[in-house]
């Protein structure tokens, strides 16, 4: 479960002191997407602030989602409050969320609405004195911790470990016996030490009735090939469009003109039935015109990677 922390701040000053409070900052910073570096980042946000000595860092409009880290966060150096809306930070693999301070006696972190995973929060005060989150913490939320020196345990906390230690019950060994050698003993094999044959406990063997004997089933027959129709009296170009578009072609390229310029096409004089492919198909109807030399010679291009024909005037014959 992440860890929501709730307008935790966090001071990093010489005696170590954590405190709730809020800082104002001069300057604020928009995070606009869940990238883990680039423009919008938290990442460049973060850099931003610390640049210019501080600011508030606003997380939007991603509010609820995830940014997933593929490397540490920056140090936090400055005064910084992060309003998060409820993203959650995500650490893929153990790159570190957050560091505070590493040295630096200015920084301040303060967070409202920042969820973590498992990856690791790291506070640093001038002194070195380190406090770390790399686990989540329980789903209670815990009261805030007392003002005390460094390498100080308050005394509220001598007394509740010191009692729980004398409240536990000493570990007790486990000594093989009677009852534990009844409840664990299984025999499932017995060993002839003459042949050192292993038989099973249980002798009875229950034959399985035979398998069913499996009949091959036919595959069904293939289907028809297509057939392509070009009705009599239809325009060749007209039938070309029609059978790519039935075929799920790209519509034909035809640029074929006459020596003035003008588009050329041609009447098909009878009921033509083709079976086949469509490129198969194509290629049968427009050798028709291409053998009987057609006033203007075409040169004619099928193309089934692309699914497209491709029309366009031949090159004259040298």
């Amino acid at each position: 479960m992440p860890y929501t922390h709730r307008r935790l701040i966090v001071s990093l000053l010489a005696l170590f002191t954590l405190a709730i409070g809020a800082a104002a900052q001069a300057a604020t910073y928009s995070v606009t997407n869940a990238a883990d570096a680039g423009n919008g980042s938290l990442r460049d946000a973060i850099d931003q602030a610390n640049t210019n000595g501080g600011g508030t860092i606003v997380i939007r409009p991603i509010v609820g989602q995830e940014i997933h880290l593929f490397e540490n966060l920056p140090t936090v150096t400055s005064s910084i409050t992060i309003e998060g809306n409820g993203v959650t930070v995500i650490g893929n693999g153990g790159y570190r969320a957050l560091m505070v301070g590493n040295g630096a006696a200015d920084a301040t972190l303060t967070l409202d609405g920042v969820q973590f995973g498992t990856n690791a929060v790291v506070f640093v005060n001038p002194l070195g004195k380190v406090v770390t989150r790399s686990q989540p913490a329980p789903s209670l939320t815990p009261p805030p911790l007392p003002h005390f020196q460094p390498g100080e345990m308050p005394a509220s906390l001598v007394a509740s470990t010191t009692a729980a230690a004398k409240s536990a019950p000493p570990a007790q060994p486990i000594k093989p016996g009677a009852d534990f050698a009844a409840k664990t003993s299984r025999t499932a094999f017995t060993v002839d030490p003459m042949t050192n044959a292993v038989t099973p406990a249980s002798a009875s063997l229950t034959p399985k009735p035979a398998m069913a004997e499996l009949k091959p089933v036919a595959p069904p027959p293939p289907a028809p090939p297509p057939v392509w129709v070009a009705h009599r009296n239809a325009w060749l170009g007209d039938t070309i469009a029609e059978w790519s578009k039935k075929a799920g072609w790209q519509e034909p390229v035809w640029t074929l003109k006459n020596a003035s310029g003008a588009k050329v096409d041609y009447r098909i004089p009878s009921e033509l039935p083709v079976p086949g492919k469509l490129e198969d198909a194509a290629k049968a109807l427009f050798q028709a015109y291409i053998d009987q030399d057609a006033d203007t010679p075409m040169d004619v291009q099928i193309i089934p990677e692309q699914k497209l024909i491709v029309v366009t005037n031949a090159k004259a014959k040298q």
